[in-house]
Formats: structure tokens, sequence, C-alpha cells
């Protein structure tokens, strides 16, 4: 089989210690398959030279695929001409986009997908144009995958897409996550919290308007607990912080809080592994990456049920509305004082991540290719 992919946006440092979903699918799935050729397509020369399989050819089309114009230029116009040169058999597609001309069979990974908190910052035009469009790509597509059932089903009932068209691929969490022992917590702990206990709060996409609640939540649960445990928020303060009044500065605990601002993937690994616990209320997820970076670290989870976030989690986290601070609070004062409860959510946490794998995700997608192909 000749299976061409969609790698724009792999480049030399999605090969690196942290590689994204990209880097580490495609490669391992040329691994896994030597007897097949792959063509992996880019819009740009990458720095450098890639590590990859000797089954693997680089097919460079330009120009770059920046902006809606050039994107579908780069799509309908240059793609199937390539695949055409390369007699591609499949061509997968894993950033929400593929060729509305070619007849070339495609499975199309749907890892983002517009939902309606985030619509709001969008005009009903946009939300419109994006809703027709995405069905075009949607019916064109021979198989799409998704990352979870829940963006499956929402896939179905919004689109009408047929279920058994698409199927759900899992994905899994950041490599570099692993437990710590005592003395790398100890480290962490020194670096970040001034020796103390601490929650942390990753600052990802679809949280970041929960970092108000989040600091709100915390000045509840130091009032009713007199302790050093700290905050440390890993990442770059949202504008929205400020939009909704919150000054940093004038914080009554800001000597509480740490916020590291932004730190290489592999720090942030570490800085999660050492807290306490993980606060992580989201107001969507497509596939919650950080709950299951958590639970691989032993850090117990308080989260929101929202998105694919109870798919994934199950009964391994401690649910919070995210615009509840006090509910937050009773959770954090739950996980705080109750160490056995604490140990539970940590053995349960350790079973759920052990479900989510790259290994696991590449065999599923190599059978959603080649269900494409037969179709």
């Amino acid at each position: 089989m000749r299976i061409a992919v969609d790698t724009r946006f792999l480049q030399q440092e999605d090969l690196g210690a942290h590689k994204g979903f990209s880097g580490e699918v495609f490669a391992s799935l040329a691994e896994k398959h030597p007897e097949e050729q792959f063509f992996f397509l880019l819009d740009r020369r990458v720095n450098g030279s890639l590590k990859l399989p000797p089954n693997v050819s680089l097919i460079i089309i330009t120009p770059g695929a920046t902006g809606f114009l050039r994107q579908r230029w780069w799509f309908d116009i240059k793609v199937p001409s390539a695949l055409k040169n390369c007699k591609a058999d499949v061509f997968v597609c894993p950033n929400s986009a593929c060729s509305l001309t070619t007849s070339v069979p495609q499975v199309l990974i749907i890892q983002e997908l517009l939902v309606p908190a985030a619509s709001k910052s969008f005009s009903k035009l946009f939300t419109y144009f994006h809703y027709e469009f995405l069905s075009r790509l949607l019916r064109k597509a021979k198989k799409v995958a998704t990352l979870s059932t829940f963006v499956k089903k929402r896939l179905a009932d919004k689109y009408k897409i047929a279920a058994e068209k698409i199927e759900v691929i899992s994905s899994a969490g950041n490599s570099l996550c692993t437990a710590l022992d005592w003395q790398e917590r100890e480290q962490m702990k020194e670096l970040y919290a001034a020796g103390c206990e601490y929650f942390v709060f990753p600052v990802a996409p679809y949280n970041r308007k929960s970092m108000v609640g989040v600091l709100k939540a915390f000045s509840i649960f130091k009032k009713w607990q007199k302790t050093n445990m700290k905050l440390v928020i890993v990442g770059a303060v949202p504008a929205g912080v400020k939009e909704e009044g919150e000054n940093l500065n004038n914080y009554k605990y800001r000597t509480e809080i740490n916020i590291t601002g932004t730190v290489s993937a592999d720090e942030s690994a570490k800085v999660v592994a050492g807290a306490y616990a993980i606060v992580y209320p989201s107001h969507h997820e497509q596939f919650p990456a950080a709950v299951v970076d958590a639970m691989e670290c032993n850090v117990p989870v308080i989260t929101s049920r929202t998105g694919s976030i109870p798919e994934i989690a199950e009964e391994a986290a401690l649910y919070v509305s995210t615009e509840n601070p006090h509910e937050m609070a009773e959770q954090m004062k739950r996980i705080f004082k109750d160490e056995q409860l604490r140990n539970k959510l940590i053995q349960e946490g350790k079973q759920r991540a052990s479900l989510f794998n790259w290994d696991k995700t590449v065999d599923l997608l190599w059978n959603t290719i080649r269900q494409a192909v037969s179709k």
C-alpha cells in the first residue's frame, strides 16, 4: 500500500522529546508497517534532517499552506497532482482538512472541533461558513477519525454523518510525563513552591477562562485551611484574567502563587508531576491530554464534567463546575484533608491512564486506513 500523509506540522521539533500527535503517530505507523510505502507531504523544507524510517519519502509542496485560500490551493490544486505522481492508495489528513478534488480515498482526522464555547469569539457568518465547509470535508472523506466518543457523537449529530463512517482512534498524553520519585518531587517543590506542597493549574486553550475561577477557589481554600499549600500556574497569564477584573498584583494570596510563564514541555511535565493535585476546570475538551498526563504522573485530578473529560477520567477524578469556585474549593479541601481519597484517585488514575497510549492509537488508525482503502 502507498500511503500519503499531510505532515505539514511535522517539523524537526516534533520529532524531539515532545512530539505531539503527528510526531508520535506517523513515524511509528511507518515503523510498524515496513512493507508499506509512506509519503509525508510538507509545505516547506525543514531545517536539518528528520530521522524517519527508510520506507518514508518526503514530498515538499509549495507554496506554504498559510491562510484559508492558500490552504485550499494546496489541498485542491497541488495535492491531487502529488498524490497522482506517487500513486497513493490513500491520503491521511490529521489536521481537520482534506482535499475536495482528489479521487484518492481520504482519512480525515478531527483533532479540533469548533464548539459553542469557542465560537462566541467568532461572528455568526464565520460560524456558519465553518459549519458548511466542514460538512463538505466530512462528506468527501471515506473515513473520519476522532479522538473521543464525545467528538464522534457531536459530528454524527451536528453534521449528520453516519456513525459507522466515524472511528474513535483515541490519543495519549505527553510521552515526557512520568511519575517522580521523592527526591525529584522535593526538587520541584523547592523550585516552584518554596518547598511546600502545591496545586497545579496548567494553562491550555480550553481552560484559560477558568483561571479566574481557580484563583477565587484557591482564595476560599486558603481561608478555610490554615496551610502553606501553594498554587502553581504553568504557562502565561491569559489576557482574559485582566479583562475580568483580576489584578494579580493586588491578589490577597499573591505570595502563595507562582506563575511560571512559558516553560519547555519537559519542564511543564515535571511541574505537573511534582504537584499534590492538578486543578483543571475546562470549558470544553476534545481529548483532555492534561488529565491523562496528571494520571500518568500519579497526580490526582480535580476537573470539570465537560467535553470528553468524563469519558476519559471516569471515576478517577473529582468533578466541579467551571462556574462555581466554592465547589472547586470544596474539592481542593477534600483532597487536602483525605489522604485515603487522594491515594484512591492516584491508583484509579494510573489504571485509566494505562488505557491511553500511542501504540493503541497507531493500531486503531491503521485499521481505519485499511477500511478507507477497501471501501
